[in-house]
């Protein structure tokens, strides 16, 4: 059992918050060790006594961001007020996540980089289904707390909404959450059905 101090888990933090600045800013490749580091009010030595290498820390980043998630829309969905319609839901949920440009930035600069680093790719995609049960619960949660029932399977459903959710990163044009909040909408109204 790996036992993290407070004073590690919040050095490991800062890293990571930096990490997403940076790399929204410059890039991943353009981003060296030292200015994570630096931006983080560490030395190189905090950085690697922390992560073997960047994409090690490309790979907390992620851990990061699906943790907030998974906290967000289980915060969301146990707060839907009763008799609220499917849109209405899809709509509470997913704003309350709606990610800074920063974190949309930097997500996507993960995936571009992954599709450069097969090693990289691989390990996201263990991440990915690591995480899978998660997103599962979640989502079968939002389905019984709005009284329905899922028409597909839930691994199904969630690669539909991931792909919307992944549109959302190249579409920053005005108003394309507000699109992606809609499409997911009517996704769930038609993979679901009353119990």
């Amino acid at each position: 059992m790996t036992f993290t101090t407070p004073r590690r888990a919040a050095t490991r933090r800062r890293l990571i918050e930096a990490a997403i600045t940076e790399f929204a800013a410059n890039g991943i490749d353009a981003t060296s060790v030292e200015h994570i580091s630096e931006s983080a009010g560490f030395t190189r030595g905090a950085f690697y006594s922390n992560f073997a290498d960047k994409d090690e820390l490309v790979l907390a980043v992620v851990e990061h961001v699906h943790a907030a998630a998974n906290a967000a829309f289980t915060a969301a969905i146990t707060e839907l007020p009763e008799g609220i319609s499917v849109h209405e839901a899809v709509g509470l949920v997913l704003r309350t996540r709606m990610v800074s440009p920063e974190v949309h930035t930097t997500m996507l600069e993960i995936s571009l980089r992954s599709r450069h680093i097969p090693a990289l790719a691989e390990r996201l995609t263990d991440r990915r289904n690591d995480i899978g049960p998660t997103f599962s619960h979640i989502l079968t949660m939002a389905a019984e707390r709005l009284g329905l029932r899922l028409t597909v399977a839930t691994e199904d459903l969630i690669d539909v909404i991931d792909a919307l959710y992944e549109s959302s990163f190249v579409l920053r044009t005005a108003g394309a959450e507000d699109r992606m909040v809609y499409l997911t909408g009517l996704i769930a109204e038609r993979f679901t059905s009353p119990k």
